[in-house]
């Protein structure tokens, strides 16, 4: 098994359990970048996994690589309760 699946593989299963926990707060899922291309080059994602937080439709954090699930759920706790834009 390559690099990249196991990578996969170890976050997957934290983004489900992020949305469960933020569900009716943001909305969390994945995206197949080889079937959405497009999506890569434009937010110049070069490396898997990136996650990516909008709020109100702009790009306002991103973390590339493989972080404890605590990490990225301040993230989004952030996104949700900051006002102004970053």
């Amino acid at each position: 098994m390559g690099r990249l699946v196991r990578t996969l593989q170890m976050i997957a299963p934290v983004v489900e359990e992020l949305a469960g926990d933020f569900e009716g707060k943001a909305v969390v899922g994945k995206l197949d970048v080889q079937e959405n291309s497009a999506v890569p080059h434009r937010y110049g994602i070069r490396n898997i996994p990136t996650l990516l937080v909008f709020k109100n439709g702009q790009l306002v954090d991103k973390q590339v690589g493989v972080v404890p699930k605590a990490v990225l759920a301040q993230k989004l706790t952030n996104a949700i309760n900051t006002t102004a834009q970053v």
